[in-house]
């Protein structure tokens, strides 16, 4: 019997940009791919839909294609914290069918990540839900340290905000099964002034070869408010990006002086986007969450 599962890179979300300029959109839009037992790809259109919320449910059995993903640092130096996530869910506009989000993240403690609400799949986007047998981290090889894969344990902590109505707070921290080896990311509590370059590390992944993989990639961009707890300021806008920001690129962290100022969310759609070679959205201007109001546990 042919196994079908569907692969989305990112969410297929599509929200209204904030701000005074209403012309503005963001988006974090799906990249959709039939596969079947085997992994081989029967490429299908890309779907856009709007999330509906779901009672909790248990987590779905293992798929062949869900265990296949993975994340890779091609300069082999990749901060040992940055990591992809892998999580399945099921797909209400194809009945049957599963579907893997990828995102990326950071390691904010030995056994906890932290990454976007919207990453989650639709059933367990609450305090305490297990995401046992449907998701897990891959971190890649670097730095000294080897390759590994580790499953998820439950949703540590996560935004109150409901994302399918305002896209902003989008925080969640999932916790893995075991504690990981790692270096941690540092958590950056001064301010980040206005006008400064921030860096982020984000997965970019793909199935060009046939299989869901990744790459931890750097890019910078500029802060365009100052993030500071004393601000009354929950998001981070980032503008004049080096490097096209992609889906799948959602979770990444937000990074000033080596610290974690934020945790990247979407793209805003302006004159600087465009499709990517696989028709994937890409943009240089972008939205975040300030860590200053995300429950870290540092």
């Amino acid at each position: 019997m042919l196994l079908k599962t569907v692969l989305v890179f990112g969410l297929s979300f599509t929200f209204i940009g904030c701000g005074s300029d209403m012309s503005l959109t963001s988006s974090v839009s799906s990249f959709i791919s039939v596969v079947d037992s085997e992994g081989r790809i029967i490429d299908t259109p890309p779907v856009t839909r709007q999330p509906q919320p779901q009672p909790l449910r248990p987590g779905l059995g293992d798929a062949p294609v869900f265990e296949a993903g993975i994340v890779n640092c091609p300069s082999g130096n990749c901060p040992q914290y940055i990591g992809g996530l892998f999580m399945k869910d099921t797909h209400p506009d194809f009945p049957g069918l599963d579907v893997i989000e990828s995102c990326s993240g950071t390691l904010i403690a030995k056994d906890l990540f932290l990454t976007n609400k919207h990453c989650l799949a639709s059933f367990i986007r609450e305090k305490g839900a297990s995401c046992r047998g449907i998701a897990k981290f891959s971190f890649p090889a670097t730095s000294g340290v080897p390759a590994e894969d580790v499953g998820c344990h439950k949703v540590y902590d996560l935004t109150n905000n409901d994302i399918a109505i305002n896209n902003l707070p989008d925080w969640a921290i999932l916790q893995l099964d075991r504690p990981v080896n790692r270096t941690i990311a540092s958590i950056k509590k001064t301010a980040v002034r206005a006008g400064a370059r921030v860096n982020l590390h984000p997965v970019y992944f793909s199935n060009a070869t046939g299989k869901l993989t990744g790459e931890v990639r750097t890019a910078s961009c500029q802060i365009l408010q100052e993030i500071s707890k004393d601000t009354d300021v929950p998001f981070i806008d980032l503008t004049n990006c080096g490097t096209d920001l992609i889906v799948g690129n959602s979770g990444s962290g937000i990074f000033y002086e080596g610290g974690l100022a934020g945790v990247f969310s979407h793209l805003i759609r302006d004159e600087t986007s465009s499709r990517d070679a696989e028709g994937r959205e890409s943009s240089r201007t972008a939205q975040g969450t300030s860590v200053h109001i995300i429950r870290t546990p540092q």
